[in-house]
């Protein structure tokens, strides 16, 4: 067999071992899948592709392969904070970036931010004080999403709803009331919530 061919069958493994299973299978279980005894020589093929592009392999880790076009890890921005209790100013401050890994959705460049939050009115949604929730810009959302919602220049975190021409931005805590407003500029939706102990 042609060494481009052993390639491929090296690449069609690790494809079809991380999308039936979830994990990168290991060195040992490529050149078992694909015949090849020898560890060095299915490093040297993965090396490769890499090296094409279409791999992508953590450094240290037993699992680190992954097809790139499954690659959906990249460094979101954090430009603040932003209340889950009453509505304070939102603080645009560039602080930084936080990885983020997107298992099944691919996001485009511009389309994510972070934000700190601050307050305990998402507690029941699982979004805690001092939590980094990741957000999807959108000026749109459906009922029942989590958004980060402009009020005046004040931002919030909360659940969105519409009743006939009024929003309703609604807490995830009993404590916290619901804000009743005539209008609001929807900054996003929360996809994610990061949390470091």
């Amino acid at each position: 067999m042609k060494y481009n061919e052993r390639k491929e069958m090296v690449y069609r493994f690790i494809e079809d071992y991380y999308t039936k299973n979830g994990i990168p299978p290991t060195i040992r279980e490529i050149g078992k899948g694909v015949g090849l005894s020898s560890p060095g020589t299915v490093k040297l093929h993965i090396d490769n592709l890499v090296f094409e592009g279409r791999l992508v392999a953590s450094e240290g880790k037993k699992r680190s392969l992954m097809p790139a076009k499954y690659n959906f890890s990249r460094q979101v921005p954090i430009v603040g904070r932003v209340a889950a209790g009453t509505p304070v100013f939102a603080e645009e401050n560039y602080s930084g970036v936080v990885p983020f890994y997107s298992k099944d959705k691919f996001y485009g460049e511009d389309e994510l931010f972070a934000l700190y939050i601050k307050g305990e009115s998402m507690k029941n949604a699982g979004i805690l004080d001092g939590d980094l929730v990741v957000v999807k810009k959108s000026a749109v959302a459906r009922d029942g999403e989590i958004v980060i919602a402009l009020i005046d220049d004040d931002a919030t975190c909360k659940r969105f709803f519409r009743y006939g021409d009024k929003i309703i931005l609604r807490p995830e805590n009993p404590s916290f009331t619901d804000i009743v407003v005539d209008k609001a500029v929807i900054l996003g939706k929360v996809v994610s919530v990061i949390r470091y102990y």
